[in-house]
């Protein structure tokens, strides 16, 4: 069931009116396998967390690469901070 369908059901069971804000949202993710754009309305929920959960693993392993590859410019070691400094002084 796609997205759109799913707030429609979600507005009679909840007795409450679908928030304007969704109804106007317009998100495309790009499918790498059909190579278009999909409006994210139209994905099916199943497919739509897949993608959700790959887009912030991705992200995630971004953000530990640039930590891993990064100094820090001050340390802390037993309460005590040291700032790094610059190795061609």
């Amino acid at each position: 069931m796609k997205l759109r369908d799913l707030l429609k059901i979600e507005s009679v069971v909840d007795k409450r009116a679908v928030p304007s804000d969704m109804l106007e949202l317009d998100i495309e993710y790009f499918s790498e396998s059909r190579q278009e754009s999909i409006d994210i309305m139209d994905m099916h929920l199943v497919h739509f967390i897949r993608v959700y959960a790959k887009m912030h693993e991705d992200q995630y392993s971004e953000l530990i690469n640039a930590a891993a590859h990064a100094k820090p410019d001050i340390v802390q070691i037993d309460g005590i901070k040291y700032r790094r400094v610059n190795d061609a002084e």
